[in-house]
């Protein structure tokens, strides 16, 4: 099932919290990639 983006933001939630969200319902070690410099929420589109 696709995640609503769009409805995310408008409930409040940011970017990044959104980002982190995301990270971990796919395994994702969103920290470890900040870390390393992997800029998530620019890549955060609709």
């Amino acid at each position: 099932m696709a995640f609503d983006v769009a409805g995310a933001r408008a409930a409040g939630y940011s970017d990044e919290e959104i980002a982190g969200y995301l990270g971990e319902q796919n395994k994702f070690d969103s920290a470890a990639a900040l870390k390393s410099g992997i800029p998530l929420v620019k890549s955060l589109t609709i």
